[in-house]
């Protein structure tokens, strides 16, 4: 058994304060680590992002035909420019293939 020194706490005592407080500081140092580097989503939910704005500038009809085989058919291109905005200045978005369609019910 330990024995008191003058203040009147034992040596397992103090070494047991310390081995807490070393392990707070540890947790405290780690936590944000593990919080914003290891786990993106669990950094989205505090921060919030929002959805990216797009926005038709655009758009030029090219080479509109009727199709021969059948006149309720109808042949054109396009060329549009669509512009986006990311409002989230702490996500960063890429994108690799963009796909648009365009459809008509009469």
């Amino acid at each position: 058994m330990d024995s008191p020194d003058k203040d009147g706490e034992t040596q397992t005592t103090k070494s047991n304060g310390v081995r807490k407080i070393t392990c707070i500081v540890v947790a405290l140092l780690l936590f944000p680590i593990f919080i914003f580097i290891l786990k993106p989503d669990v950094r989205a939910f505090f921060i919030h992002p929002h959805k990216p704005q797009f926005t038709l500038q655009e758009i030029t009809l090219y080479n509109l035909s009727v199709v021969s085989v059948d006149p309720s058919l109808v042949s054109s291109m396009f060329q549009t420019t669509i512009s986006s905005r990311n409002p989230n200045s702490h996500f960063v978005m890429y994108y690799e293939t963009v796909e648009a369609s365009l459809t008509y019910h009469n």
